[in-house]
């Protein structure tokens, strides 16, 4: 390249410029020595060596001067052979007595009077020309750079070579820095020492950018313990409720957790890396790979959960989306663009037993839901297609050709996102279009697609909305829903108990029946509202996300705007189901806890909490958990 050939020649010009003094020397010494003994001595040639000028001797493509001269370094650069020829034309007695190699860029180096040559690569450098103080050191990977004392700085020899690269401060220049650091000169520069000589303070505010660049490292460690100790205090010490919840994972990832049927915890997890260029602010970057290990519901050691995607997922930038069943025994990854993976456990055949059942049918909107699992294969979907006329579609797909089965199909609704109520029976939120109405709750059956069940919100306590419903465990002969609903009254939460089974409530509606709209839009039938038994379960705050343990004892669910709480934020909290003794707080605190689930024995709840990092503009989420007695 011409900038290249351009830069080469101004660098030779730098270091004839720079020899002049020394080559009114070096002529006094040629002239009463001889050339032989002058190419021969050990000691130093010439004048002084300053120890912020350099020669880089690369290897790659990539180049050091800039940056070099920008922390205020005078700087030659070339590759290994070009310096071994300008040595032998400014100095031909070295060529005569066979000096190559290292030695004669050493030679080439004191001539100039450069303190130091930095060897690029230096495992694949031959150093046996010249003397090394204490023998030449076997490379490590890592050392991208040895540094080996010039001139006046040297005789023997003086190499250091890279420090173990920081995971804190990025930055290839570190390479080259860190080795230069390691010599006596410029280590002594380091220290603000008043007792200073002259020339290393000079040399310190010659150099003040690279000095600081490399104090960085220290300044960036200590940051970062701060932060991490920081997020520790938020997640433990702040934490006002008793007993303080159990921390998922470590400070330094961001975890989703999973409650799983064995009573085991899943946590899907990507690595959170700090960074610091100048060791007072931070940044932080997630890696990209999803890893998932295995909890066991005791304690212990985090384990590889191999069953999802071999323990470890590259999505390869695309957003990933998890969707699991409440009862842990099913979950639904979205990997890319409307593409989605579904597992299922095997609770009774060991940690984290989970099987890949293949992929489900590709969506074709990039923002609509993956879906709802369930352990039966079938996964759950609500979306809309058409522009001008849309279509309002709840379906069941599983993964593998067959086509999607239909359950509900309506130009006049707007969908909530689909519950499994058991494995033929589903529940979902939906509004009506055209109408002032509030939202009701629509039950599905999988044995009558095309039809719904409609329990509307004031049938709920004189309810406006209804807003979330949740299935009671092992209630299939006399079916209970937990609803939330908002009307005269803050968002609550209900129990509603059904009058019937879901399949002989279907017969009994669908028996007195009109005939189906001829349009195709769903058959909705309503339940009489005075066959429903329903029961306050929480009285205070705006309570959403509500979940039901397997024992069907609990309700588990998010809680905000509570009068008796000074933070304004979401915190989780129990009730019983029974409706008697009212509703608890787990957590207190200024976090966003939210998404609680059952452990598998009920025995705990798991959630998520998101919370802001010190110092960066990140918030990471991790997962926490808490004893319900």
């Amino acid at each position: 390249m011409a900038g290249s050939a351009n830069r080469s020649h101004s660098d030779i010009e730098v270091l004839q410029s720079n020899s002049r003094g020394k080559l009114i020397v070096l002529g006094a010494i040629v002239a009463v020595a001889g050339a032989a003994y002058w190419m021969s001595r050990g000691g130093p040639i010439g004048q002084p060596e300053e120890a912020s000028s350099i020669m880089i001797v690369t290897q790659g493509s990539y180049h050091f001067r800039h940056e070099m001269e920008e922390y205020g370094f005078k700087v030659l650069e070339q590759r290994a052979d070009a310096f071994v020829a300008k040595a032998h034309e400014v100095m031909p007695e070295l060529a005569k007595d066979e000096v190559d190699g290292v030695a004669a860029i050493m030679k080439l180096a004191d001539y100039g009077g450069y303190g130091y040559v930095a060897f690029e690569n230096p495992a694949t450098v031959d150093f046996s020309g010249i003397e090394v103080e204490g023998g030449i050191p076997t490379f490590e990977p890592h050392q991208r750079f040895a540094v080996i004392s010039a001139g006046d700085l040297a005789f023997p020899h003086h190499i250091s070579v890279t420090a173990e690269r920081s995971e804190l401060v990025p930055g290839i220049d570190l390479d080259l820095l860190t080795a230069l650091f390691a010599q006596k000169e410029l280590k002594a520069a380091l220290t603000e020492d008043p007792k200073s000589g002259p020339s290393t303070i000079v040399l310190r505010n010659t150099l003040e950018s690279a000095i600081e660049r490399v104090e960085a490292i220290e300044e960036a460690e200590r940051t970062v313990a701060k932060i991490l100790e920081s997020s520790r205090k938020l997640l433990e010490d702040e934490e006002r409720g008793e007993p303080k919840p159990t921390l998922l994972g470590g400070l330094s990832e961001s975890v989703m957790p999973f409650a799983l049927a064995d009573g085991g915890v899943l946590l899907a997890s990507r690595a959170a890396n700090f960074t610091s260029r100048n060791g007072l602010s931070a940044d932080l970057d997630l890696e990209g790979t999803w890893r998932f290990t295995y909890q066991p519901a005791g304690g212990g050691e985090r384990q590889a959960c191999a069953g999802i995607f071999g323990g470890e997922h590259d999505p390869h930038g695309l957003r990933v989306r998890f969707r699991e069943a409440p009862s842990g025994d099913a979950l639904l990854i979205q990997t890319g663009v409307g593409a989605a993976e579904l597992f299922t456990l095997d609770a009774g055949a060991g940690p984290c037993a989970f099987t890949d059942r293949g992929a489900i049918p590709p969506l074709a909107r990039r923002g609509d839901d993956p879906g709802t699992p369930h352990r039966s294969g079938w996964v759950a979907r609500a979306r809309h297609e058409g522009v001008d006329q849309v279509d309002a579609v709840v379906e069941l797909v599983q993964p593998g050709d067959e086509p999607p089965l239909d359950l509900l199909r309506s130009t006049r609704l707007g969908l909530g996102d689909p519950v499994w109520l058991d494995a033929d029976h589903l529940a979902i939120v939906v509004s009506y279009r055209q109408a002032v109405a509030g939202q009701s709750l629509l039950l599905l059956s999988r044995s009558h697609p095309g039809v719904a069940l409609e329990i509307g919100p004031d049938a709920i306590a004189g309810s406006y909305n209804v807003l979330a419903v949740a299935a009671v465990p092992g209630s299939e002969a006399a079916p209970r829903l937990v609803v939330s609903t908002a009307g005269p009254h803050s968002p609550r939460l209900f129990r509603v108990d059904l009058p019937a089974a879901l399949p002989a409530l279907f017969d009994e509606l669908l028996a007195d029946a009109p005939p189906p709209p001829e349009s195709g839009d769903v058959q909705i039938l309503t339940v009489n509202p005075e066959r429903l038994t329903t029961t306050p379960l929480t009285e205070e705050g705006s309570v959403a996300d509500p979940v039901v343990s397997a024992d069907g004892r609990w309700v588990a669910f998010v809680v905000s705007n509570l009068e008796s709480e000074r933070d304004n934020d979401y915190e989780v909290g129990v009730a019983p189901l029974s409706g008697e003794g009212g509703q608890r707080l787990l957590t207190r605190n200024g976090l966003d806890d939210h998404a609680p689930v059952f452990s598998g024995d009920s025995k705990r709840v798991i959630f998520k909490t998101k919370y802001p990092i010190e110092r960066t503009t990140w918030t990471l989420t991790t997962g926490r958990a808490l004893p319900v007695e």
